[in-house]
Formats: C-alpha cells, sequence, structure tokens
C-alpha cells in the first residue's frame, strides 16, 4: 500500500486580524488527498491573505474618535448640521463634500458640552458609566416602533407600578420591552408636572456602572436619544437642554 504524502502544515494559521483557518491538510479527508500538494499550498497562502487584507481595507474606511475640531457637514432627515469631528464618535475616512446621513453618534463632556480634546481624551476613553461624558444618538430611525419613545414611556406610566421614591425622583417598574430587564431597568420620572423629566435607567448592580437615557423628539422628523451616568440623574433636565442646545449650537454653524 502507498502512504499518501501530507503537507507541513501547523493545525491553524491565525492572522493579526484573528481570522483562523482551518487546516488544510487533514488525514481523513478524500479530496484533499486527490489534491496536489502544491496547489494545496497555494491555496492555503491565497486564504491566509484574504484573512490578513480584507479586514484591514473594511476597517480603513472607518475612523473613531478624534481630537480634531475640522467641520464635518451632513444632513439628516434633509436638516443641514455642522459638526466639529471631535464631537462625532465615527466617521467615514475623509467625507467629500456633504454627507447624506440617517443618524449620527455624538459624544461631550458634561457640563461644558465639549468635545474630546487632547487633555480630556482618557475620559472619553474611561469605563462607559463613570465619566462626565454624554453620548448622544440623532437619527430619524429612532422614530420606529421598535425604540423606546418617550410617548411609549408616558403611556406605561399611566398603569406602571410606583416603587420607591426619594424627593422629587420618583421610580416606577419598567414592562418587559426588547432589550430592558425590569429586574435590571426602571422607569424614572424627575420633577412634576409638564416639566417633568421622563427617563429609562439601569438598576444599581454590584460591579455595573447604571446609567440613563432620555429620548425625544428633535424638530423636522428627527429624535435624539442622550446617555449619561446616573448619578447625574438629579440633573436630568440640565442634560437634556444642554443637549438640545448643542444640537442647536451645530445647525447654527452652518449659517
Amino acid at each position: 500500500m502507498n502512504k499518501r504524502r501530507e503537507a507541513k502544515l501547523p493545525g491553524y494559521f491565525r492572522t493579526r486580524s484573528g481570522c483562523y483557518l482551518s487546516q488544510i491538510v487533514s488525514r481523513g479527508n478524500p479530496s484533499q488527498a486527490r489534491m496536489p500538494l502544491q496547489l494545496r499550498l497555494k491555496y492555503a497562502a491565497l486564504i491566509v491573505g484574504f484573512c490578513i487584507f480584507t479586514p484591514n481595507l473594511l476597517h480603513a474606511r472607518t475612523q473613531g474618535p478624534s481630537t480634531s475640531t475640522e467641520i464635518v457637514k451632513m444632513r439628516l432627515a434633509g436638516q443641514r448640521f455642522c459638526i466639529p469631528r471631535n464631537y462625532i464618535w465615527a466617521l467615514e475616512e475623509k467625507p467629500k463634500g456633504e454627507i447624506d446621513r440617517t443618524g449620527i453618534n455624538l459624544h461631550a463632556k458634561f457640563p461644558e458640552m465639549e468635545g474630546m480634546t487632547e487633555s480630556t481624551r482618557k475620559l472619553f476613553w474611561s469605563t462607559p458609566g463613570t465619566r462626565p461624558v454624554v453620548h448622544i444618538l440623532l437619527s430619524e430611525d429612532l422614530r420606529d416602533s421598535h425604540h423606546l419613545t418617550e410617548q411609549r414611556q408616558h403611556d406605561w406610566l399611566k398603569t406602571a407600578d410606583p416603587e420607591e421614591s426619594v424627593g422629587e425622583i420618583r421610580r416606577y417598574r419598567l414592562p418587559p420591552w426588547r432589550g430592558l430587564d425590569p429586574k435590571r431597568h426602571e422607569l424614572v420620572l424627575l420633577g412634576q408636572g409638564d416639566s417633568a423629566e421622563l427617563m429609562t435607567c439601569k438598576r444599581f448592580e454590584p460591579g455595573r456602572f447604571p446609567n440613563c437615557n432620555i429620548m425625544k423628539p428633535y424638530p423636522e422628523k428627527l429624535y435624539y436619544k442622550v446617555t449619561f451616568f446616573r448619578e447625574y440623574l438629579p440633573q436630568a433636565r440640565e442634560v437634556r437642554e444642554r443637549t438640545e442646545r448643542l444640537l442647536q449650537s451645530f445647525q447654527s454653524n452652518c449659517r
């Protein structure tokens, strides 16, 4: 009986992109036994090259947070915004001209509502929920029924079971919702009457960093959702007002 030759290849190739290549030569695969050794080696090299270079090409199209103050022009639901780059969480590499998008992720240091700078870089990159940084999602897609809109929260509030309250902060049990566990999330109402701020918050848990979300409509078919550290809950109204002024300033920058 003739013994089949086997290629001297390691069991797995691992590239810097984290891509794994299964063993090209296997004792138990008859189809590989019929494949010439030289062809198998070329096939292995081709797949390794694909794993290395393809992710790099894809990631090169998007850039993360930046300290640059260069103005980025874009349209959201037909509205023009001129936003300094250091307020934008991620963006396509060197966009040309005005961008047309359905939404944008922003961040700013609270309470100054400043974008990321060299001196505040660590604050923006530290553990979420432990930093004075608010995250803002401005999008027309937030109108979809999939999202927890302000109107839906108000509807729930009519029948929600109240929980322990402290001063102006009233807490309510949150009904089950997509991605929101009533054991870990709750409805919170701050203040009285029409000026009250309604939001969803994560409950305090050991080892976790709770935050709160306020979602509001923005003129002309847009919504914004601002996420902030729960420790700032008594200042929720200030968070909302400063967020709205910031978004308005991005529009006035275009004039």
